[in-house]
């Protein structure tokens, strides 16, 4: 029994040493990722017109819509778009003012747009579609001057969709000599994929062989229930992996053009609750998740990451309202969710041609992830998932760096000054359930 106690007693000793010790991470000089596009959010098509124009949303409340997505400062963003609009027989001019009014208030939140073709049949065939689309393309650019549109990618989902391999590729090589043909090629990124995990890999590989001429870059969209961090982690390392697996030619950069998480829901597409009920888009569990997501992919090297998505709007028949808004819908007021303040943490923190670099260090309930600019500017992101405050050391920062270290705990708030001392280390302690940045970027962009 002596020996039971006494060896019970060192247990709790050496876990509470353990408990008491920093969280070590190193920042390195080695890339983890092309240069980064940005951090952002979906924006939806439809907020100008019916079904949510002027019934939902008019000109008394719009500018508070407005005003709120400027202010999350999305450095890129995606907007959907229907091939049709551009065909004389078949064009929704309400629909397609309204989308042109949603790329121009992404221009003036200072974020890149993805133009993304939302979804066939091909009417009334391939290179009809292909040809409308890119009139599209030329239309937002050299005639609307909207030359934020610089991404472009056709197809939503298309490994959840009947449209096969060949179909889509011979898409893609109509719309590309399109855009050659109209004089914008050189304008834009043609981003293929937007894939979930359905045949990926068979998908990957075949736009890797018959696209690697074409295509700028491959997109992959990842969703999560928040209690299965086990599916997060696979899903957001796996696809870096089958990349890296291709040939070296073929690997190009990767977009995370959609992720989120889901709760417990009754209709497949909506956000659903958390355990108690609350709708989850309203939850720091939701935005934690997502947290642990971001830094995870910065790690892996994606080089956007696009939550769906902006604010709860409505699609039209057919259609459930997913409840995943960053801001909520004109319905509550455009109230700010905890997701959104993470999101501008991001935005406000980092910019738009830095890029990742590797960090070193590995524990269960904290992460670290670094970004550095083309002018000495850093952002290092942590976070603390441990029901208990802990301490983050980071090392490798350059000597006597100043940074102001910004905490997220469901808002987004100033903590302190910090600075490097003269070894490149520093040292914060985290609060349970947190993410913090250290950055040398302006927060008042």
């Amino acid at each position: 029994m002596t020996k039971t106690i006494a060896f019970i007693f060192l247990v709790l000793l050496v876990s509470a040493a353990w408990a008491g010790n920093p969280a070590k991470f190193v920042v390195t000089a080695d890339w983890a990722g092309p240069e980064f596009v940005g951090c952002g959010v979906e924006m939806h098509p439809y907020v100008y017109c019916e079904p949510n124009w002027p019934e939902k949303i008019n000109e008394k409340n719009a500018p508070e819509y407005e005003k709120k997505l400027i202010e999350m400062g999305p450095q890129h963003v995606r907007i959907f778009a229907e091939y049709e609009w551009w065909q004389a027989d078949r064009a929704k001019p309400e629909r397609k003012e309204s989308f042109f009014k949603v790329v121009e208030l992404a221009k003036r939140a200072g974020a890149t747009v993805n133009m993304t073709m939302w979804h066939g049949p091909y009417y009334p065939s391939v290179k009809a579609t292909a040809e409308a689309f890119a009139d599209g393309v030329y239309e937002a650019i050299e005639k609307r001057g909207l030359t934020n549109v610089q991404y472009v990618t056709l197809q939503n989902e298309v490994n959840y969709t009947w449209i096969k391999p060949p179909m889509y590729i011979e898409l893609y090589r109509a719309f590309d000599q399109a855009l050659k043909d109209r004089g914008i090629r050189q304008k834009i990124k043609i981003v293929g994929g937007d894939l979930v995990s359905e045949h990926q890999v068979m998908w990957l590989g075949e736009l890797a062989e018959n696209l690697n001429d074409v295509l700028d870059g491959y997109s992959t969209h990842q969703y999560s229930e928040y209690w299965d961090s086990e599916h997060m982690l696979k899903r957001i390392a796996e696809v870096p992996m089958i990349v890296s697996g291709l040939q070296k030619e073929q690997q190009k950069p990767l977009y995370l053009t959609e992720f989120n998480c889901y709760g417990h829901h009754e209709t497949v597409g909506t956000s659903g609750t958390d355990e108690f009920g609350t709708p989850l888009g309203k939850t720091k569990v939701l935005a934690d998740f997502n947290a642990w997501l971001m830094l995870e992919g910065i790690n892996r090297g994606y080089v956007a990451m696009l939550a769906w998505e902006d604010c709860d709007f409505w699609y039209g028949a057919g259609h459930k309202r997913p409840m995943h808004g960053l801001i909520r819908g004109p319905d509550e007021n455009f109230e700010l969710t905890p997701m959104y303040h993470l999101m501008r943490m991001f935005t406000h923190s980092t910019a738009a041609g830095w890029r990742a670099v590797k960090v070193r260090g590995d524990w269960e309930n904290q992460s670290a992830a670094c970004m550095k600019g083309p002018k000495a500017e850093m952002a290092v992101f942590v976070q603390n998932r441990g029901k208990e405050s802990h301490e983050i050391e980071i090392e490798g920062l350059p000597s006597n760096m100043q940074f102001q270290l910004q905490i997220f705990d469901g808002t987004m708030k100033k903590a302190a000054d910090v600075t490097a001392d003269e070894k490149g280390m520093t040292t914060v302690k985290m609060a349970a359930a947190t993410v913090g940045v250290l950055t040398t970027a302006s927060q008042d962009k």
